[in-house]
Parts: structure tokens; C-alpha cells; sequence
């Protein structure tokens, strides 16, 4: 009776059973429930800003540590270098294939893809999801040679404003991938690791915090430390040299007498080199 007359039909070209209970559509709607959301805050009491920084720096002036560097650019979306104290590289490599996968190049496809459809004003692929799943290893990738090598984390400085202008560019993971960073260093576990254990489910590592705004975030953030890009990108790599000095605003030769004069001396010290 159930079987409407257009369906008829069909019942010798299919198998059916008769089914031992009834089947419902839609059957979590017709009974009553009650739904209890119960948020927990990990690590809620944790220090931050000023204080946990402090300790961060007593940390390091009373340990070994190495630094993990972090390159943000165009050739790779990330580089990363692991140099201990003495400035020895222990490891260095693109982040451009993570799990096997090229990033950069789906990236770069994504763009020129969306770029044809807003000339052809067609519907655009959505790439968040992609930048989403990249992100999610490449901040895996970070945690687990920060924990391999015992090490802090170092990354060129970049402000506010040129975030915010790259933020449309599909290759962009600067401000993402910062906001990743805090969440994941603000608790860190390893599923290794035995949940009482330190670095364990229940006794996480605290490395960095979470800032209220990325502006707030300052030159460092717990273990996160960020230098000028004088220090990166304008740096000699046989002396160490940085170049700390804004020469662009003397336009003439009074702004430059006024510059030189603030100087007590200039001198070569041969024993330092």
C-alpha cells in the first residue's frame, strides 16, 4: 500500500526486504533531547606578556638553545633553518611540499585559475580550504623541530600594514600562519608522549601565549621572537654585518653632516675585524 502506482513497475527489476524495525526519516527530530555544551579552556591560568617573557629570557640565558629560523616570501611560502649557538646549520629546507604534496605549485594553479574566472566573470574556486590544510601541516612541521631540537623560534619582522596588504595575495600565509603558531605553542603535546608525562595530553608545553590583537604581539611572544628585516633580508653572511641605519631620508648635504655628527667616532678595529 506504501508502494505508490508509478513505482510499481519497477519492483521486479529490483530486490527488496522487508526491514525488522521501522524506519524514520529525520528521527532525531521526533524525540526529546537536551544538549549540554560544556567549553573547556586549556591551560586557562597561563602567564602572559611581560612576565612569561622574562622567564623566557632567563630560560635561554641559563640553557643551550638553538634557533629555528623562519623565512615568509614568494619563492617559498616557507623556508625554515635550524642553527645551533655556535652558528652551525643543523638543518634547513622548504616548506613549499609538506606531506608529500606541493603546495606552492596548487597555489600557484589556484591563482592563475581564479584569475581567468574574474576575467571571464565566472564563478571563483574557493582556495581557503587549501591554504587551511597547508597551514595545518606546515604548523605541525614547526612544533616538531621545535621540540627535536630545543629550539626557539625566530621569524623577520613583519609589520602590521604589509600583512594586511598581502592578505588577498593566494600565496599569502604571513597572518595565518602567526595566529597558528600562538594557538599551537600555547599548549603544545605530542601524541607520543604519555598523557601525564611533560608534553603529554595533560601536562602540554606553554612555549608562546596568545595575544589579544597581532598588533599586541610585539617583537616576542614567549619562545616566538621577531628581528628587523635589516637582520634577514640586508645582512653581510661573512661578518654578520647589518646595516641598522634609515640613509634614505638624507636629501642633502646638511641631513647628512647632521647624521655624521651624531657620531663620537668612526673606526676599523683591526683585532675584531
Amino acid at each position: 500500500n506504501w508502494i505508490s502506482p508509478e513505482a510499481k513497475p519497477y519492483l521486479d527489476k529490483v530486490k527488496t526486504h522487508t526491514a525488522s524495525h521501522d524506519i524514520v526519516k529525520n528521527k532525531r527530530y521526533t524525540t526529546g533531547k537536551f544538549f549540554i555544551h560544556t567549553p573547556i579552556a586549556i591551560n586557562p591560568f597561563a602567564e602572559k606578556s611581560y612576565h612569561f617573557n622574562e622567564k623566557v629570557h632567563r630560560f635561554i640565558s641559563e640553557n643551550d638553545v638553538n634557533v629555528l629560523g623562519i623565512i615568509r616570501g614568494e619563492r617559498n611560502l616557507l623556508y625554515v633553518c635550524i642553527i645551533d649557538s655556535q652558528g652551525n646549520i643543523l638543518e634547513q629546507r622548504s616548506l613549499n611540499v609538506v606531506g608529500g604534496y606541493d603546495y606552492k605549485t596548487k597555489l600557484l594553479q589556484r591563482e592563475r585559475e581564479r584569475t581567468e574566472a574574474q576575467k571571464d566573470w565566472k564563478e571563483e574556486d574557493k582556495i581557503k580550504d587549501l591554504k587551511k590544510g597547508y597551514l595545518s601541516f606546515a604548523i605541525h612541521e614547526v612544533c616538531s623541530l621545535v621540540l627535536k631540537y630545543h629550539a626557539v623560534v625566530v621569524m623577520e619582522d613583519l609589520n602590521y600594514s604589509f600583512k594586511e596588504k598581502r592578505v588577498k595575495i593566494e600565496r599569502n600565509v604571513y597572518q595565518q600562519f602567526e595566529t597558528a603558531l600562538y594557538n599551537k605553542l600555547n599548549y603544545l603535546v605530542s601524541k607520543d608522549v604519555d598523557p601525564q608525562e611533560a608534553g603529554g595530553l595533560l601536562n602540554g608545553y606553554q612555549l608562546a601565549y596568545i595575544p589579544d590583537s597581532l598588533k599586541q604581539a610585539g617583537k616576542q611572544c614567549g619562545f616566538i621572537f621577531f628581528v628587523p628585516r635589516n637582520y634577514t633580508a640586508s645582512i653581510d653572511p661573512a661578518t654578520g654585518f647589518a646595516n641598522l641605519f634609515y640613509l634614505g631620508a638624507l636629501k642633502n648635504k646638511t641631513l647628512t653632516g647632521e647624521f655624521f655628527q651624531k657620531f663620537h667616532s668612526i673606526a676599523y678595529e683591526k683585532n675584531m675585524d
